[in-house]
């Protein structure tokens, strides 16, 4: 399996560069309601912070849910981004997804079990002959 590398980019030094950023990402990721907010931005300091987050509200046109933006420059830095950094598979590998199809089939189980209990299918099945009163 080969190693996952970062994406590294350019602004031209003309273009202003929260804008750009703030455009650029919007157009890779806006598609995804959260494309944008599963990623994370290393910025350099709390003041480029606020000037992108600036950027993607100007940018935006409606709601939309930003990405982690970190500044690596903040002397509180370990505190902020805790382990977002952190491989998240090093101690215990992610256990697989459940079968979209065994989730649904619990999920209606669960329902269908509630159901069966409810207050108004109780006084329906008491009325019906030859139906045990039990609920």
């Amino acid at each position: 399996m080969s190693e996952r590398r970062p994406a590294v980019f350019t602004i031209p030094i003309h273009r202003s560069f929260a804008d750009s950023l703030a455009a650029g990402l919007i157009t890779r990721f806006g598609s995804d309601p959260l494309g944008l907010a599963s990623r994370r931005i290393l910025l350099p300091n709390n003041r480029a912070v606020r000037a992108v987050t600036e950027a993607f509200v100007r940018a935006s046109g409606s709601g939309l849910l930003l990405p982690r933006l970190i500044p690596i420059g903040d002397s509180e830095l370990d505190e902020r981004i805790g382990g977002a950094l952190d491989p998240a598979d090093e101690e215990e590998p992610v256990p697989p997804a459940v079968d979209p199809l065994e989730r649904l089939t619990a999920l209606a189980g669960l329902v269908r079990g509630r159901a069966s209990r409810s207050p108004r299918r109780c006084a329906l099945r008491r009325t019906l002959p030859g139906r045990s009163t039990r609920c």
